[in-house]
This record gives structure tokens, sequence and C-alpha cells, in this order.
């Protein structure tokens, strides 16, 4: 409440010099009737300042600990009073102060000019989440000599912020035995406020058994050198008055060919020491003019060591075929064109050229001049080759006008022989 004190003023004193400096005025009822001549008697009324400051404070604080003793703390508290403006706040725990884990009361008043008080609280909380810090090796490496679990001590520290009291387990624990290889070792730390981390550590054993010694080294065992004929082929057939041409291949998988015997129905015909192995009937007159009748051939190769090994081929020889002789008839159609596409009389044509050949004897073949016109003046469109051996032949025929002009021959026409 505010007391109200009623102060006659003199009226001498004009009214704006009071109300600039702060009063106002008031008036009895007769002053209300502007026809009273009775004059105003102004009254000052004097306000007596009863609020307190508003108080500004921080809602409530909850800090991490940082060591045993709790958490230093900034916090701001601030006071205004209506009439007096900004005044001093004051709390039992200052700004910027440890605070102990757990709930503080911080407590806060502030006093105006006219000694109106103000006062409220807020709550400081100190709480440990901070997990413990677990310091280990990395890796740890041991050797095994018998390939068997090695025992393995390895140390490791946990360390918290907070409590001094922090639990560790790690499995497998220190001193257990660990087999060959990798194993992961998992260790966790609590503390009080059960806070908990995890870390790991690498435990390698590695099998550093000794080798087992090498078996003793057997002798070398000397394998025979390998045999066959590259001339001639199996089976082959040779003619009667035919030479022979042999070659063989030899060789030694763990040494070398030191020299080869070639021998005809049991008798040796000559020995070769190098390679290529080969014997033929200018050197070698038992493989010269071959009679009818078979015989064997035998290869006998020696290596380095004495080693030998064998190939044997039979060798027919028979007597030569007896040529056939054949008469071959050709027959062929007149032309009626020359080469440029122009017309041929048949008066034009004075006679063809036959020519016919082995095969392998393209340009030593036979050539026959033929007349166009037989005796008796008929058209001749045949001719016979005569007495033949058995062979490949190809036939191929030009015509040679009266000018003497010859076309290009035709393409040959093949014809096997028996």
């Amino acid at each position: 409440m505010r007391a109200i004190f009623f102060l006659l003023i003199m009226c001498l004193i004009p009214f704006s010099s009071y109300a600039e400096k702060g009063g106002r005025w008031a008036s009895s009822s007769e002053d209300s009737n502007p026809r009273s001549k009775k004059k105003t008697k102004p009254v000052r009324v004097e306000e007596v300042d009863t609020a307190g400051p508003v108080m500004t404070l921080p809602s409530d604080i909850v800090a991490s600990a940082t060591t045993a003793a709790g958490a230093v703390v900034f916090y701001t508290a601030n006071s205004r009073d209506a009439i007096d403006g900004a005044v001093t706040t004051q709390c039992d725990y200052l700004s910027g102060g440890v605070f102990s884990l757990g709930q503080t009361q911080v407590n806060c008043w502030a006093e105006d000019a006219s000694q109106n008080i103000t006062s409220n609280s807020f709550l400081i909380s100190v709480i440990d989440d901070a997990a413990p810090i677990i310091n280990l090796p990395v890796l740890i490496e041991q050797d095994s000599f018998d390939g068997s679990p090695v025992a393995v001590n390895y140390s490791v520290q946990a360390y918290d912020q907070v409590d001094s009291n922090v639990t560790l387990l790690c499995l497998p624990s220190s001193g257990s035995s660990f087999p060959v290889g990798t194993t992961m070792v998992e260790c966790e730390a609590s503390d009080e406020a059960r806070n908990t981390s995890i870390a790991t550590l690498s435990v390698m054993i590695t099998d550093a058994t000794p080798p087992a010694p090498p078996p003793p080294e057997e002798p070398p065992v000397n394998m025979a050198p390998v045999v066959n004929f590259l001339m001639p082929a199996l089976n082959a057939v040779v003619q009667a008055g035919d030479g022979l041409e042999v070659e063989i291949n030899a060789s030694d998988a763990d040494g070398f060919i030191e020299f080869c015997n070639l021998y005809k129905n049991g008798n040796l015909i000559r020995r070769e020491s190098y390679a290529p192995y080969q014997w033929n009937s200018n050197m070698d007159q038992s493989l010269a003019g071959l009679v009818e009748g078979s015989f064997s051939l035998v290869a006998e190769c020696f290596d380095g060591l004495g080693l030998s090994a064998i190939a044997e081929l039979a060798i027919v020889v028979e007597a030569p075929p007896v040529p056939l002789v054949a008469n071959v008839l050709l027959d062929w159609v007149t032309p009626t064109t020359r080469e440029d596409g122009t017309y041929l009389a048949v008066s034009e044509i004075d006679g063809y050229e036959i020519y016919y050949y082995l095969a392998d004897q393209i340009d030593t073949g036979t050539n026959s001049s033929i007349a166009a016109q037989d005796g008796l003046g008929g058209l001749v469109t045949s001719y016979e080759v005569e007495a033949l051996a058995s062979g490949n032949y190809y036939f191929s025929i030009a015509t040679v006008d009266v000018n003497g002009s010859v076309s290009h021959f035709s393409d040959p026409v093949n014809l096997v022989l028996p």
C-alpha cells in the first residue's frame, strides 16, 4: 500500500512550477463550480515506492562434471526496478564457481533504493556423463614355436576424469592362452555413474614352427630315350626298284642321345651320332633298288648313360604296277563365232590344235594339229589320242582359221586313267 499525504501548498506557488517538479494538483468540490468565487486551494499528492525490482534468472542449468570436484558453471542474473532502474543482483553462489556433483539451489536477491527486496532461485545440476578412457596397445604379436596356444600377458588401464573407482574387464583376460592366428580382446570400463566405454586390441600368434627337414634325396633314376620313325610312314608301301629314305626322332628327358643305329633285317646299316638321324639310298646301298618282298627296319638309340630304346617298322616292297594303255576320244562342237564375237563361217576354219599333258607336266605336254575337214570333205569334230598310260591328264583345244590365226585354248578338261 502506498500512504497518501495531503500537503497544503501556499497559493503563491505557481501551478506550472509545481507541476514541473513532479507534483500534481487536487481541488475541493467547490472548485468544480465555475461560479464559485472561492479561491481553489491546490493539494499535492506524494507517491511512495513499495514495489520490488523485477529479477531475471536463468532456467535450471545442467552441466557435465569435468573433475571429481564437479564443474565450473557460469550464469547471468539481472534485476531492474521500475523507479530506480538497474539494481544489483546478489546470489549465494557466484557465477564461474565450482559446483559439486548433484543439485545446488542458487538463491538470488535484489534491493531497490526504497529497500524493496525481490528474491528468487534456480537449480544447477552437475552430472557425470563422461565414460572412462581406456588405454591399451593396438596389437600384441608373439610366436608359437610348436603351433600350440601361447600364454599372453598384456596391460590395460582405464581412467575417468570424475570417478576414481573404475571397473575394468577384458576378455580373454591377460595371461590367457591364445591360439595361432588373430584373437580380438574386448575391454569394457564402467564408472560409478554407469558410463561405459569399450575398446579392443588384437593378439596375433604366428606359427614359427621350424619346417620339417626335407626327406633325403633319392639318387636320380635314369630314363631311357624315346625313339620313333618319321620316315617312312607306318604301313608305307614301296615299289620294287625304288630307294628308301629313313629318318628317326630320338630324345632323352634327363640327358642326351649318344648315337643311333639302323638295322635292316638285323644287319647294321650305319651309325648316326648327330641329329637329324637320317639314312638314304644314296649313302646306304642296302636301301637302294629294293626287291619285291618285305623286311624290317629297327632303330636303336643310346643315351649318355648307356640306356637304349628301339623302334621297329615293317616295310612291304611291291612289284611295280603294269602300266595301263588306253585310247581317249575327244569330241567338240564346231565354233561359229570368233573371239571378238563376229561370225565365223565353217569355210573359214582351217584346223584345230589339241594340247594334252600330265598334271605335273603342263609345260612338256603333247601338241597335235588336225585338219578341219577329212579326206571326203566332211567336218572333223573328234580326235582319238592313242596309247596313253595311266595318269592324270588334261586336254585343251584351239581353232585355226584360214589366215593362220589361232584362238585361245579352251579350259582344260581333266581325265584320270587308272
